[in-house]
């Protein structure tokens, strides 16, 4: 579901206000949710509103564009895949000047002869939604729309942000051009115009912000870039309050905030934090609603873990006959009929950009949001109750970073928006210390251990282990002991047993068996000397 939450939008410097979007459904604090009306696989990415305070939201998965009029609490399918011929659609503008709705239509997961004819600025009647014409993007299928800003003599600026550069349409011109490419504009994503009617941008892969002057000719001048008061993670969409302040998103750093430009320097202001994957905001009946665009959720299949319609990633309770357990965090729901899939990314950056392949849809009531008990999950090995009745579990890391978690129902573990250790290519992740608002470790292993399961020990062989964990590591070829005390837990042994060990389990008289992961393999008996 799609959630906004919000203040109003008044003195919004230093001051709160939120609203929040997902893949399916917008919410506002004063009027409840408005629930985008569709199967699952939406994935929105751009959100726009008229004066009127009608919310426009591009479909990256669908490649629809979804309205909910003001004071409406559903939004409906307007502009339809079918009826426009678009696969994928990133940036939306609504322009009532001109009455025009501009939309990024981009390839998605077409085949790539046909990438060159989706990769176009496409431009709506605003009231009706009837095509009104289309631009090709220079470079064809290479090139990639991203987000559009609209002057005050009608010149549309697009960003091009895998070429690096800007595009500009003259008022009455019939194709898009060249205004400015250069190497620091690599990433180039969010773009807004100026108080001075300058355009300034953002590039999503560096975390920079420039102001690029527009000449009395209407050539671009020379490209400054902008200070900020703060680093800039993955920033987004930009959208522009008047004058020299804007409203920023910032994806990898979950963070909204109005940015004021004094001179070379770009104050920051944190309106929203803890937002992971947010990609724009808009302006609307004097309340600010920002979409999360869930990029990461169709991508890496560990990313899956968060997303509430797909049981990857999950802890799941169920009955012995398999049904949603009573009494699980969101008991009675169902979840979209139907998932994205997308082939493995290199890392969770690239991930967030992996093109859809296919769509999977379930044969019946999906059930997995009734099912879940907690999510955000990596690669859960090993779960085991401990002597008081809690639920603890070990997962592989990354490139680093095995986990020991203490499982409570509703709780979000963490991947892959933190993690503690890098991608296998050395991508970084951000660090569970900079994410209050998800559940860390309780204790975790940099270099890994790569556990094989997890068990407590109640037996007489060996009674000085009874109530303590035992960790079996499939890299370290080793076997730990951790001593448990409610909810904290502390390394006591490790031995080497010079054997991958898959499983370690506690037998009726005491002795530990444990499976090697071999072939050939072996089944061990351990008992004291």
């Amino acid at each position: 579901m799609i959630k906004l939450t919000m203040r109003s939008a008044a003195g919004l410097a230093g001051a709160g206000w939120l609203a929040m979007a997902s893949a399916a459904a917008v919410a506002a604090a004063t009027a409840g949710p408005i629930e985008i009306k569709d199967t699952g696989g939406i994935f929105p990415e751009s959100v726009t509103s008229n004066a009127r305070g009608d919310l426009f939201v591009g479909s990256s998965g669908k490649g629809t564009i979804y309205r909910a009029r003001r004071g409406e609490r559903t939004a409906t399918a307007w502009i339809s895949p079918e009826a426009s011929g678009m696969a994928a659609v990133l940036g939306v503008l609504a322009v009532d000047k001109t009455n025009t709705l501009y939309a990024c239509s981009i390839a998605g997961a077409a085949p790539p002869e046909k990438a060159a004819a989706l990769s176009q600025l496409r431009a709506f009647d605003l009231k009706t939604g009837a095509a009104k014409a289309d631009y090709p993007m220079p470079g064809g299928g290479a090139a990639l729309c991203n987000d559009i800003a609209v002057a005050a003599d009608g010149t549309a600026y697009v960003s091009e942000t895998r070429g690096g550069q800007v595009l500009r349409l003259k008022p009455g011109a019939t194709s898009l051009e060249v205004w400015v490419k250069d190497p620091s504009l690599g990433g180039v994503d969010g773009i807004a115009m100026g108080a001075d009617g300058a355009v300034v941008v953002n590039t999503v892969s560096t975390g920079r912000m420039f102001r690029i002057p527009v000449g009395a000719d209407g050539a671009a001048g020379a490209i400054a870039e902008l200070k900020p008061s703060a680093k800039l993670e993955g920033p987004d969409g930009l959208r522009s309050l008047g004058g020299d302040r804007f409203l920023q998103a910032e994806g990898r750093g979950g963070r909204v905030s109005e940015v004021v430009l004094v001179g070379d320097k770009a104050l920051v202001l944190p309106l929203k934090t803890g937002v992971s994957g947010v990609t724009a905001m808009t302006m609307a009946g004097g309340q600010v609603w920002y979409i999360i665009a869930k990029f990461n959720y169709r991508s890496d299949p560990a990313l899956k873990g968060k997303d509430p319609n797909q049981p990857l990633g999950k802890i799941l309770r169920l009955t012995l006959d398999g049904k949603p357990a009573p009494g699980n965090p969101q008991a009675g729901k169902t979840g979209a009929a139907s998932v994205p899939v997308i082939d493995p990314a290199k890392n969770t950056e690239a991930a967030k950009t992996a093109p859809v392949v296919r769509t999977y849809t379930f044969p019946g009531p999906n059930l997995t949001p009734a099912e879940t008990w907690s999510m955000g999950h990596r690669t859960p090995y090993g779960l085991a109750f401990a002597p008081d009745g809690r639920l603890w579990e070990v997962e592989h890391g990354p490139r680093g970073g095995d986990e020991l978690n203490l499982i409570e129902p509703g709780k979000n573990y963490g991947w892959p928006l933190v993690s503690y250790a890098p991608n296998y290519d050395g991508v970084p992740i951000p660090s569970p210390d900079t994410r209050p608002d998800l559940a860390k470790p309780v204790l975790y292993w940099t270099p890994v251990i790569a556990p094989g399961n997890l068990t407590f020990y109640k037996g007489k062989m060996f009674p000085q282990w009874n109530g303590s964990a035992l960790v079996s590591g499939l890299g370290t070829k080793s076997l730990s002991r951790i001593v448990i005390n409610g909810a904290t837990a502390t390394s006591a042994e490790r031995w080497t047993v010079d054997h991958r060990i898959r499983d370690v389990e506690v037998g009726p008289d005491g002795a530990l068996w444990m499976l090697e992961d071999a072939n050939p393999g072996g089944l061990f008996r351990v008992t004291p000397k």
